[in-house]
């Protein structure tokens, strides 16, 4: 496979990340950020076909935030159940989502605009 070239602008606490897992896998940034992207573009893959599905969307924060409550009562018809908890000085939420797949990509958006960091799994969506 080929391999390109092109210059990204990150957040600069994004790159001390970097720079911190790359010396402590003794790997390059470039094969920090391009397995990073890799598995953010799995995650969106599910999402490439619109669909109903059901599944989970672990919610990770400092602190609860007001954008994460009314992102969570805008979408009271799809979001089931919430689980909530602190562990380790951070906010975790648990979402059980049900709902068409054009919902769930709204929900992530609203919240990775946020910088709040989710990641949805899904229980029932195998790709054709």
């Amino acid at each position: 496979m080929t391999k390109k070239r092109f210059g990204i602008s990150i957040d600069g606490e994004l790159e001390e990340k970097i720079d911190y897992y790359k010396n402590k896998l003794q790997v390059t940034r470039s094969n920090i950020i391009e397995q990073a992207i890799r598995l953010h573009l799995n995650e969106l893959q599910h999402l490439e076909k619109n669909h109903e599905c059901t599944g989970i969307m672990v919610v990770i924060q400092e602190k609860n935030t007001k954008e994460l409550e009314q992102t969570i009562e805008e979408h009271k018809d799809a979001i089931e159940t919430v689980f909530h908890l602190h562990k380790k000085k951070k906010c975790i939420h648990i979402l059980f989502i049900n709902a068409n797949s054009n919902t769930v990509i709204d929900i992530k958006r609203k919240l990775t605009e946020k910088k709040i960091t989710c990641k949805f799994i899904p229980l029932d969506y195998i790709p054709e």
